[in-house]
């Protein structure tokens, strides 16, 4: 965490009071919550999904979204979500069925790792523009991968099989087992 930390210069922590106890969490899994400037928010996230496909490699990709965002997410008849699966080359599903009094709703990524990295890259950027679109066009989508770092950042997060991001001004993830 002090790493990530120190490059990217964003403020990072683990939330342990959420492993057993968060609606959308399974198990172990806690949230990483991330909070900073955009670029380094969205550093943060690209570094965090990298180093977790490395330890579940193929693993399906699942950012948690603030229920008030999913229609602007989705767009129009499904306009929106089906043009960053064109563009990701990843299935994304906004998961319909939450349990009763959550407000927030699971979004599952699957494909290969750098299509997923772009695929978040492209939620969290839209995420941004519905949270603060002055903010969101002031810092350019640029890819995550090949020398890129960018993502978004608004209300939503990630989770990799131990993995949970969110972000409402600030971003968090949720990783299972061990952590610190």
């Amino acid at each position: 965490v002090k790493e990530l930390q120190s490059k990217t210069g964003a403020t990072v922590y683990i939330d342990n009071d959420t492993a057993g106890h968060h609606p959308l969490l399974a198990g172990q899994e806690r949230l990483i919550i991330i909070q900073g400037s955009i670029m380094s928010k969205r550093n943060a996230l690209r570094i965090l999904i990298t180093q977790l496909e490395t330890r579940a490699e193929g693993s399906v990709c699942r950012m948690v979204i603030p229920a008030s965002t999913v229609k602007e997410l989705i767009g129009r008849q499904g306009q929106r979500i089906d043009g960053m699966v064109r563009q990701s080359g990843c299935q994304i599903h906004v998961q319909k069925e939450v349990p009763n009094g959550c407000e927030e709703r699971p979004v599952n990524i699957t494909g290969a790792f750098e299509n997923k990295l772009h695929a978040a890259q492209l939620l969290h950027h839209r995420l941004e523009e519905i949270d603060d679109p002055e903010g969101a066009a002031r810092v350019p989508l640029a890819p995550l991968y090949g020398g890129g770092a960018n993502i978004r950042s608004a209300s939503d997060q990630v989770m990799d099989d131990g993995f949970d991001y969110r972000a409402a001004n600030n971003m968090s993830t949720s990783g299972g087992g061990q952590g610190g």
